[in-house]
């Protein structure tokens, strides 16, 4: 994953329209042999084929890319913080917080909840993992066309209410 982040900032850094030139000079940078550089190019164009799929199956909007990776830290957080609440291991103010941190980083770093759940789903494409695809992918298409849902409303007014 931690490949997948660098190329992904990578992109971020420069733009889609320079991002396979930018690859090749940081694996020139780092002295990467021949394999290693074209291992991370051919990384770049999986990179894109996953995000061409989301799109295509409605879960990444037309115009967005996946920025990062961090979603999937961040997700793993959530749930240890909501198991930690359930536990009584954790104060509720404390475990707001915690998810309150949460959505203010998912909000600086994404542009659409859309990119939040795509960011979720690649590693496992990028992975060729059909075994988590099979049971992840039907969960965020519904999740996309739920119009109720936290994933309707604008990433950045999406803030949840008193409980």
């Amino acid at each position: 994953m931690a490949l997948v982040e660098e190329a992904l900032r990578q992109r971020t850094r420069v733009g889609p329209e320079l991002w396979h030139h930018a690859l090749d000079e940081l694996a020139t940078a780092r002295g990467l042999p021949y394999g290693e550089r074209e291992g991370l190019l051919a990384l770049a164009a999986d990179i894109d084929r996953a995000e061409d799929r989301l799109r295509q199956d409605g879960i990444l909007g037309l115009d967005q890319r996946v920025p990062s990776l961090l979603a999937c830290h961040w997700a793993e957080g959530v749930h240890l913080v909501r198991c930690g609440l359930r536990a009584g291991w954790l104060t509720p103010a404390h475990g707001t917080e915690y998810l309150d941190r949460a959505g203010e980083l998912a909000r600086k770093w994404y542009g659409s909840w859309f990119a939040v759940v795509a960011a979720q789903l690649l590693p496992a494409m990028l992975n060729d993992d059909t075994e988590e695809i099979h049971w992840r992918y039907p969960v965020a298409q519904q999740l996309q066309r739920d119009p109720r849902g936290l994933l309707a409303m604008p990433i950045r007014e999406a803030r949840p209410g008193p409980k």
